[in-house]
């Protein structure tokens, strides 16, 4: 088949995973071995969107670059001190590797779509999918090198869209998609089920079956 886009050659997706043991610390409550399930789970979804692409996992954890190879991704090392200056550095190694576009996703958003990926990768400039909550960064797709310097965390979404529109970057912002729902918090794994409730019909079998595992290794946590 030809590709359509001859672009995508110099796109690639990276992942950033901090652990799947300590990772989620909002999360602790619910038990290390079940969370990691979740965590692995949610990670899982994330990379089987990015299949089309070459794929980055940035990670420190050792356990998590062995799931990475298994996975068929190829693993770029972080020191797991800080996130941001992680993900410039494998920013910075794929603009070195000749790739020009990239959607960083993180690892922990269990609906996010192929055609998610393909979207934010084949838009100009910037292109960002909030959180639920509209403050976050669940994905940020943009041209390397990197313009931006990246802000993942409190109030993210603000950071990055201020910043490009600074740059004149234009921008893209996502608010309604089932890949603004992520597993930070006990309250997510409830937002999850109403989502599934609500709109199960327009959730695809492997998207309900993933919904699934999930909430069957929630229910054997303490506390859900």
């Amino acid at each position: 088949m030809v590709d359509p886009d001859p672009r995508s050659a110099h796109f690639a997706v990276v992942i950033p995973i901090r652990s799947f043991f300590d990772g989620k610390t909002r999360i602790d409550s619910l038990g290390s071995n079940l969370k990691a399930e979740l965590v692995k789970e949610a990670a899982a979804s994330v990379v089987k969107a990015a299949h089309s692409y070459p794929t980055f996992v940035v990670s420190s954890d050792d356990e998590v670059k062995a799931w990475a190879q298994v996975q068929k991704c190829h693993v770029l090392d972080g020191g797991g001190a800080n996130l941001n200056e992680d993900l410039e550095s494998a920013c910075n190694a794929l603009a070195n590797r000749n790739f020009r576009r990239v959607a960083i996703a993180l690892g922990d958003v269990p609906l996010l779509r192929d055609e998610d990926v393909t979207a934010s990768l084949a838009a100009p400039g910037a292109y960002l999918i909030t959180d639920v909550q509209g403050t976050g960064t669940n994905l940020l797709a943009i041209d390397l090198p990197i313009p931006i310097t990246l802000s993942f965390g409190a109030n993210s979404r603000a950071l990055h869209c201020e910043q490009a529109l600074e740059l004149g970057i234009a921008l893209c912002v996502v608010e309604e998609s089932f890949a603004c729902f992520d597993l930070d918090t006990p309250g997510d794994i409830f937002a999850l089920r109403e989502l599934r409730a609500d709109k199960w019909e327009q959730l695809r079998p492997q998207e309900l079956d993933k919904l699934e595992q999930l909430f069957r290794a929630a229910e054997r946590l303490s506390g859900t």
